[in-house]
């Protein structure tokens, strides 16, 4: 594969951090920073009847990630376990998302950050199916 550049295909006005993206948890909306997508992919090798190797499969898994999340203020709800939503990468692939983990609200530079992790949210491929 080669190397693809975005450079013409990106404009950023200054209202949202580059690599950044809103996102609607429940029914609140945050702001997503250092969004971190991973797709593990198991692979399967064959070998010959003298044990050499002679073929081999990939197969992608499930996808899960993490996200750090800017909470507006300290009335602004939390997502939970299990709460439901929708990450679209620079190139318009979507990736529907169940929250996994909730970490602890942090502050910095005067924003709170919660970090979360996440994984793939199964039931949503079925119902695009």
């Amino acid at each position: 594969m080669g190397t693809v550049s975005v450079a013409d295909d990106i404009a950023n006005d200054g209202g949202m951090i580059f690599g950044s993206q809103v996102v609607e948890i429940g029914s609140q909306v945050y702001a997503a920073d250092d969004i971190d997508i991973s797709i593990p992919v198991t692979e399967i090798t064959r070998k010959d009847h003298l044990g050499r190797e002679n073929a081999d499969v990939l197969v992608k898994g499930a996808f899960s990630g993490s996200a750090t999340l800017q909470i507006e203020s300290d009335a602004t709800p939390i997502p939970e376990m299990g709460d439901t939503f929708t990450i679209e990468a620079w190139d318009g692939t979507k990736f529907h998302c169940k929250v996994k983990e909730v970490g602890i609200r942090w502050g910095s530079e005067a924003e709170t950050k919660l970090p979360i992790t996440f994984k793939k949210h199964h039931a949503a491929y079925q119902e695009e199916e």
